[in-house]
């Protein structure tokens, strides 16, 4: 994997991201984006090193409040829906997972992954996990041909839409990108 800093994203113009980009065979790829603060809360400290956090439900059959799909050049805020949909050919396909953004500040895994939640669109993380960490999100990149296909993830169904993270970034340079932006 390579980090590539990628300075705002065009998405959220006013939003430092630090994108990690990773290109394979299936002309496929997936960005990991880093962002100091999540949407509503003014202060966020990088993930800790160590985090382990998963997103998403690999066994979900509708639509799922923080994973789905979209289309390339979506308007921002575009809602995310449950399948891929059909994309023009000059854009992809893009697979969202939001991770939660608020941490309870002492375990860095659980089983039941209680020590994250998300915080509610435009407050502050709740006082039983009072640590606002970083907004991170894995969008995967599959290239569209302008055509509906039927659309499977190995999950057996398209929903299903997941990502697991354990932060393995070097602390100090996220750190430092985090502060940079302003939020710690």
């Amino acid at each position: 994997l390579e980090i590539e800093p990628v300075g705002h994203d065009e998405r959220h113009p006013a939003r430092r991201a630090e994108r990690v980009q990773r290109v394979d065979q299936l002309d496929a790829g997936y960005a990991m984006e880093c962002h100091p603060a999540p949407r509503g809360v003014r202060r966020a400290r990088a993930v800790p090193a160590g985090l382990t956090m998963i997103a998403g439900d690999k066994t979900a059959t509708t639509k799922q409040a923080h994973a789905g799909y979209r289309c390339e050049f979506d308007a921002p805020g575009t809602a995310l829906q449950a399948s891929p949909p059909t994309c023009s050919s000059d854009e992809d396909i893009v697979g969202v997972v939001r991770f939660p953004n608020c941490w309870d500040g002492k375990n860095l895994s659980s089983s039941d992954q209680s020590h994250v939640i998300y915080a509610v669109a435009g407050a502050r993380c709740p006082t039983d996990h009072p640590v606002a960490v970083s907004e991170l999100r894995m969008e995967t990149y599959w290239p569209s041909d302008g055509q509906a296909h039927t659309f499977t993830l190995s999950s057996g169904n398209t929903a299903g839409l997941h990502a697991d993270f354990m932060n393995g970034w070097d602390q100090p340079t996220l750190n430092r990108l985090v502060r940079r932006g302003g939020h710690r």
